[in-house]
């Protein structure tokens, strides 16, 4: 039988002739809709909204525009709410492991995004630096 291995080709369904043209239409539809990419998720942490495909945060009921890498970092963190991230990890997720990126470079944009996310009410930054270690969100 000619059709025994095609799935290890990449093939998950095939035709035998003949065939009507609406079975040939139906399964191209289904395949279509299998393969098609989910949106990609709102993640919520901290009282912010981060919609990483439009690189918009939400909080307090205001729209903040970021960067791609502020995008980057912030998603890292939000993932790992009231965790320790280290700088290492923050940097792999905004430049890749084959960075010359100083460590004062991810300093400015975290300071950027502190910026952007800073609400004056409150006494203590979202944003936390841990001496020796990173950087933590800090979350309800």
């Amino acid at each position: 039988m000619p059709y025994r291995n095609c799935s290890k080709l990449g093939a998950d369904d095939y035709l035998v002739k003949p065939f009507l043209l609406e079975v040939l239409l139906a399964r191209i539809s289904a395949i279509a809709r299998r393969t098609r990419n989910p949106a990609p998720p709102v993640l919520e942490a901290g009282g912010i909204a981060l919609d990483c495909s439009r690189r918009v945060a939400t909080r307090n009921g205001k729209q903040i525009a970021l960067t791609r890498k502020q995008v980057q970092l912030l998603e890292v963190l939000m993932r790992r709410i009231n965790l320790a991230t280290s700088r290492e990890e923050l940097i792999e997720a905004g430049w890749g492991s084959a960075t010359t990126n100083k460590e004062n470079t991810l300093d400015v944009y975290i300071h950027g995004l502190r910026k952007k996310l800073e609400d004056r009410s409150e006494s203590q930054p979202l944003i936390r630096t841990i001496r020796g270690t990173g950087y933590t969100l800090v979350g309800e």
